[in-house]
């Protein structure tokens, strides 16, 4: 358990920031018109029991908040006996929940990820606390060699369950943030979590006072769907709407049939909003920070047509994908999603960024998922998991004054959110916020849905949807854009079989000639990015760290390489696990979060290491283009490697594949095959034109092996280990 649990705790390494005073806490992050008149005994929650079981503790707690009536118009339950039963994800069994009376269906179970509206965390012993508050008054500049994370192992136990379960919730529901009261002992503390971390208050003692505990939950009964996290430009779909989507979107539909629709909204340039429904997405992320990117096909009634919807939060300093696509678009770039609308969404700003200094946040600043990990590489599942319940319901209102006798409205409401100024944060501790970074909420719609490449027909719909990826790629950067995440996912294939080059999320503008603003074009100097299975061999080994055109061509080449790997059939199936973990999978994740590794890809394309130089297709075009691909990627790594210019001339390569002698190559090209697109779309178009391409169909092989292992072990004999060599 501990182990798993370590796994949620890595996630947020560097994203937390504390401890802020709960006063401030108020102030920022949960601010209300009035104040409470209404006042409680300072002994009101002593009467929860410490020091002895954790479940002894649930329902004391639970009698005391809804008896008390401390959060109108919601109510707490305990649901740390039941596990939740619709969702992505772990099943899990969360302490006390905070649901809204109305609408509340209790025959879908007690635990409702999807209807959470605010989440506790309880421990009976003080000694479990997550995290280490500095003594009273300590200057400012010994804060920052402060450990504000408890790394026991009790604290880096429960600060894993704090993540896990904040992880679970907002994966679950369309959230900017969301809200934890953490108890521990006789003290407790209060969570903020968005898409750029945490924020953690300081602890007090609720059992000598319990006014925080009380003024918390007062502030949260009059916060509005907004302000409780929730997304306010997603609504819930009217059961006429859900019949539709339903119909006009069976073709996606998700393994849970029983998924909501939800109707998003979508800004457009005129001021206007349009509504577009989605039932079940292609991509939603078990993330709680970083892009948390969820991607659906959608329908719009208004127009009767389907599109395509991307929901992530970029990181401010990237470019916006929907000014990139426009750009292209202008370009006439083609093979790439036609942009219909859509933008930065007004308001959707994270907040813990705001307390790290201009100074601070500069030196702190970096794309934390610039390198990003899928899980489609993996043995145990597919790629896209559209069994995800991630809906609620953001209907209700906020609590009106006259709802409330304890409330004074002759306060002012304060803005919440105002990015244009930095909070004070001189409170915070250590280095444990360095990976912070600003993010904001983008959302836009595009007219193609596609499907992903490892739904190819046959080895040919392979190659040509690639190529035409490619062709996009070379056309993009003649138009000054850089990609910088060629990937798995990002290579769509259209209804006609064609390949649409998507994702633009990454992509940069390439600095000009002669061009004044060329310094804000370049990559930051310390940036990698790109998806790690498919990152080329220099930019892993840390021979360059700002990516390059040709960084974006051996992606392709990896990218073509794995699926054939993995769904068509070649001389090599018995070694497929191994050759795709020695290549794609195997790195370290080192402590400040940097991948390490990646040699076992430089192997395979200077030596043929792991798939051997009689490595072959059954289907000899794509065995022809994919060992003429590698061979440019060696001769590329090689050259600058070697920091060599040019290298000695040698034979065209793709003579061999054209079935023609070959001609001597141009010196000034000599051998630096990827210094322009020209040789690889050559090599594209060469085998395209072939007449033997096999009518084969795509087989999972990793599964198939499972399958024949499996069983193997039924009938007591083991089969031949697919890592062998």
């Amino acid at each position: 358990m501990v182990s798993s649990l370590k796994k949620w705790e890595d996630l947020m390494d560097y994203k937390v920031i504390g401890p802020m005073p709960v006063d401030q806490f108020f102030g920022d992050l949960m601010p209300v018109k009035g104040k409470r008149r209404k006042q409680y005994i300072k002994t009101l929650f002593h009467g929860i029991p410490i020091n002895q079981s954790e479940s002894s503790m649930y329902d004391p707690y639970i009698e005391t908040v809804n008896n008390n009536n401390l959060i109108p118009k919601f109510t707490m339950v305990n649901t740390s006996y039941h596990y939740n039963t619709e969702g992505p994800g772990d099943k899990i069994k969360p302490n006390p929940s905070v649901y809204l009376k109305e609408g509340l269906d209790p025959s879908k179970g007690k635990t409702q990820f999807d209807r959470l509206e605010l989440h506790s965390k309880l421990k009976p012993f003080s000694t479990q606390d997550a995290f280490r508050d500095p003594p009273d008054n300590t200057p400012e500049q010994e804060l920052r060699t402060w450990q504000f994370q408890h790394l026991s192992k009790q604290g880096n136990s429960t600060r894993g369950q704090l993540i896990r379960y904040g992880t679970q919730w907002l994966a679950r529901q369309h959230r900017n943030h969301g809200f934890t009261i953490f108890i521990f002992g006789q003290y407790a503390r209060f969570i903020r979590w968005d898409r750029a971390g945490a924020i953690v208050s300081r602890k007090f003692n609720y059992r000598e006072d319990s006014s925080p505990l009380v003024e918390f939950f007062w502030r949260f009964s009059r916060l509005d769907a907004a302000g409780r996290g929730h997304d306010p430009t997603v609504r819930r779909a009217s059961d006429e709407e859900a019949t539709i989507a339903k119909t006009e979107l069976r073709e996606w539909a998700p393994a849970n049939l029983n998924r909501p629709v939800f109707a998003f909204m979508v800004d457009v340039d005129n001021g206007e909003t349009r509504e577009f429904l989605g039932w079940g997405s292609f991509s939603d992320r078990i993330d709680l920070t970083g892009r948390c990117t969820r991607a659906y096909p959608v329908y719009e009634i208004a127009s009767q047509t389907k599109y395509f919807l991307k929901d992530a939060w970029r990181v401010h300093n990237l470019m916006r994908e929907a000014e990139i696509l426009k750009s292209l678009t202008a370009a006439g770039v083609e093979h790439i999603p036609k942009y219909i609308c859509g933008d930065d969404i007004p308001g959707g700003v994270t907040e813990t960024d705001l307390y790290i200094t201009e100074e601070e946040y500069t030196a702190a600043d970096d794309d934390d998922d610039a390198i990003d990990k899928v899980d489609y590489l993996a043995h145990d599942g597919d790629a896209i998991d559209n069994d995800y319940d991630d809906f609620f319901n953001t209907d209700d209102e906020a609590m009106d004054p006259e709802d409330d006798p304890g409330a004074d409205d002759n306060d002012v409401l304060p803005e919440p959110g105002d990015v244009s100024l930095r909070r004070d944060g001189s409170w915070k501790c250590g280095n444990a916020w360095t990976r912070i970074t600003k993010r904001i909420h983008h959302r836009f719609v595009t007219d193609v849905i596609g499907k992903p490449l490892r739904w190819a027909s046959n080895s040919k719909v392979l190659l040509q949807a690639s190529a035409d990826a490619f062709k996009a790629h070379e056309q993009a950067v003649k138009a000054g854009v850089l990609h910088r995440n060629i990937n798995e996912g990002n290579i769509l294939i259209t209804e006609s079989g064609r390949g649409i080059l998507n994702d633009w999320d990454m992509a940069i503008y390439l600095p000009k000639a002669n061009d004044e603003d060329a310094s804000l074009r370049r990559p930051r100097q310390h940036e990698r990015a790109g998806t790690w299975e498919f990152m080329s061999s220099l930019l892993v080994n840390g021979h360059h760290m700002a990516n390059t055109i040709q960084d974006d061509m051996e992606s392709f080449v990896l990218v073509i390489l794995y699926h054939a790997l993995r769904y068509f059939p070649h001389n090599k199936k018995k070694r497929t696990r191994f050759i795709i973990d020695e290549v794609f999978n195997r790195h370290l994740v080192l402590p400040d979060g940097e991948h390490e590794g990646g040699q076992g890809r430089r192997f395979l394309f200077l030596n043929m290491e792991y798939i051997g130089q009689d490595f072959e297709m059954d289907c000899k075009p794509l065995n022809d283009w994919i060992l003429v691909a590698i061979l440019a990627v060696e001769e590329w790594i090689k050259s600058e490697m070697e920091n060599i210019p040019t290298l000695p001339a040698v034979p065209d390569p793709l003579a061999a594949i054209k079935k023609k002698p070959p001609s001597p190559p141009e010196a000034s090209n000599a051998e630096r095959y990827l210094l322009t697109h020209t040789f690889l779309d050559n090599a594209f178009t060469t085998c395209l034109d072939f007449s033997d391409w096999l009518p084969d169909k795509p087989v999972d092989v990793i599964k198939e092996l499972e399958r024949e292992e499996k069983e193997g072990k039924k009938r007591g004999y083991a089969l031949p280990d697919a890592y062998s060599r």
